[in-house]
């Protein structure tokens, strides 16, 4: 029985197109041997812009840190886009309005006065005093200096 032929063995180098001496690559040869690739690249360069924030889309000198928190401080053309990113993570907060409405007051209230009980006056003190801790009360302990004549009416 005569042995199978041997396969001749192939050099990477001469199958990608860069010849003997190594000085000279021949492009067409060298790009047809990685079409792939390059075509690979060139995909993931153009689908990569498209997982990007509203903001990051701006130019650099006209990006705000306000506009993360603010949509409207955002272009017009970039709102819609903000705001749905804005609904997706889950991290925006209620309006300055709706924040003031007596239903959230009275929650925060609760949530902050679980520890130790309010005075109905809490609020008022705690703008001009400082509050300590005493006998499960927030109580206001000394002045903070800040309108004098009120405190002492």
């Amino acid at each position: 029985m005569d042995p199978a032929p041997k396969r001749q063995r192939v050099d990477p180098a001469d199958a990608a197109g860069i010849s003997d001496d190594a000085q000279a690559i021949r492009v067409l040869e060298f790009a047809k041997a990685r079409a792939k690739e390059l075509q690979e690249f060139a995909h993931a360069m153009m689908s990569s812009s498209r997982n990007r924030l509203a903001t990051q889309l701006l130019p650099r000198h006209l990006r705000r840190r306000a506009a993360s928190h603010n949509v409207y401080r955002l272009p017009a053309r970039l709102r819609a886009l903000a705001k749905q990113q804005a609904l997706k993570s889950g991290l925006t907060k209620p309006s300055r309005r709706q924040r003031r409405k007596t239903r959230f007051l009275v929650d925060d209230h609760q949530r902050r006065a679980r520890k130790n009980m309010w005075l109905a006056s809490h609020i008022w003190h705690a703008k001009r005093m400082h509050m300590e801790n005493l006998w499960g009360y927030r109580i206001a302990a000394r002045s903070a200096e800040r309108g004098r004549r009120a405190a002492y009416r």
